[in-house]
């Protein structure tokens, strides 16, 4: 990913994020406000806020507004138990957000726990020269990441290598980091580690100040103070049906 981040630098109008499940609601506490917080936002939206801040350097947010929806009838096939539904059932299903950066560029975060369609995970960035999109449902899992830039006058189209997971030996093992964003599970062939292995490894190494070349923490606590601060905006803004700043009590 810091490969793709590297490459990021010009695309600075518009991102666009989109993490649909078609057919899970996680249960329990979950689906409570008081115990959980928050619904689909707070519990994948958040991911995703933090990503597109971390791929354009947590850039000055200027404001946020946001709409949220609980689905009064979810789909059949994904709802939660009789005796959840029972206790309540009062955070949200489905959120959109739009970020306004400072500059004028904008974020669009869409999140939903289930609908009536497909599985779909996709990260597009647009810029004034150039753009990326991640989707592994229509570029597979392999090689799910597209770039975009203009070179002598004519589009250039690239696929970047991409791999987040490594083997026992240190050895890079491809798709496997689309595959478990992709379908929203972790993967773990035979002799190699699952996604969330590995992150717990770079979270170690990072205590450590170890981690080869890169050493440290990829993100810091003043990083996903950021993160947390934009969702917070969030839910004040779909409270009140108005932009609301980060920086706003």
């Amino acid at each position: 990913m810091h490969r793709v981040k590297s490459r990021l630098a010009c695309l600075s109008r518009y991102a666009h994020l989109r993490y649909f499940r078609a057919s899970y609601v996680p249960v329990g506490w979950f689906t409570d406000r008081d115990a959980a917080g928050g619904g689909s936002l707070l519990d994948n939206g958040s991911h995703f806020i933090d990503l597109v801040l971390w791929l354009l350097d947590f850039p000055e947010v200027e404001s946020v507004v946001a709409a949220l929806e609980r689905v009064p009838r979810l789909p059949p096939f994904a709802p939660p138990s009789d005796a959840e539904a029972a206790s309540g059932f009062d955070v949200e299903t489905f959120a959109t957000v739009r970020i306004r950066l400072a500059g004028g560029a904008t974020v669009t975060v869409e999140v939903c726990w289930a609908l009536y369609g497909a599985n779909e995970t996709r990260i597009q960035l647009l810029g004034d020269e150039g753009g990326a999109d991640f989707f592994p449902a229509l570029y597979g899992p392999d090689a799910p990441l597209r770039t975009y830039s203009v070179v002598g006058g004519e589009l250039i189209t690239s696929t970047p290598a991409l791999s987040a997971l490594t083997n026992t030996e240190g050895q890079y093992v491809a798709g496997s980091m689309a595959q478990a964003i992709g379908s929203g599970v972790s993967v773990a062939r035979e002799g190699q580690p699952a996604l969330w292995d590995a992150s717990m490894r770079r979270f170690v190494q990072a205590l450590r100040g170890s981690g080869g070349t890169r050493p440290g923490p990829l993100a810091t606590g003043r990083d996903a103070l950021a993160s947390q601060a934009v969702i917070d905006a969030a839910y004040r803004s779909a409270g009140v049906l108005l932009e609301a700043s980060p920086e706003d009590e």
